[in-house]
């Protein structure tokens, strides 16, 4: 999420970091110009600017990797009494019940975390698995165990999203080149595992 910021000395950017629906809103009354969420908004008064195609993995303590485990080769064969997610509010953790075909209620490890490095560590302390962005696998992934899914591989799609009058201005273009450039120099999987025997 950001604000351009223009001032005597020109535009400079300020990212704040917030729940969905609270960063729409901001974006809605102008106090935001923009911000990157997973698409769709679903807001009609909003401008959807696509920007990349995020795939979901699998994370494991790596106490799990031993040689020759099976692993789900699809999310919806995953153990819900074993996932773990991010508290109510958190859309990825909708986005990870959806990949899931699960309904929250039955998983059965309610949590309250508000972060995906909580949620991480716990994975990694063999608390239970979960499914974290490939995105954030260089950070989180770390001291995990990660594995792709089969094909298709469960994501979503990650864009920019401003005031239809903003859409197209050289700003945005700008902007969302940045993001997308950013995200080929992101560390991806960590080694994720593409194929598992069975």
């Amino acid at each position: 999420v950001w604000e351009v910021l223009t001032g005597e000395h020109g535009q400079a950017l300020a990212i704040s970091e917030g729940l969905t629906a609270r960063l729409l809103a901001n974006v809605r009354a102008g106090d935001l110009d923009g911000a990157v969420i997973a698409l769709p908004s679903g807001d009609d008064s909003l401008a959807d600017i696509k920007l990349f195609d995020d795939r979901f993995l699998l994370a494991l303590p790596n106490a799990e990797a031993r040689p020759g485990a099976i692993l789900p080769a699809h999310p919806e064969e995953i153990d819900s009494s074993r996932l773990l997610l991010l508290d109510d509010g958190h859309c990825l953790a909708d986005q990870v019940l959806s990949a899931c075909k699960l309904r929250r209620e039955s998983v059965s490890l309610a949590l309250g975390a508000t972060s995906l490095a909580t949620v991480s560590r716990l994975v990694a302390s063999g608390q239970g698995i979960t499914l974290i962005p490939e995105i954030a696998a260089g950070i989180e992934g770390r001291g995990l165990r990660l594995a792709r899914f089969q094909a298709p591989e469960p994501g979503r799609t990650i864009g920019l999203v401003t005031r239809r009058g903003a859409a197209g201005s050289a700003w945005t273009c700008m902007l969302g080149d940045l993001l997308k450039a950013a995200r080929l120099r992101v560390p991806g999987a960590n080694g994720a595992r593409r194929r598992r025997s069975r």
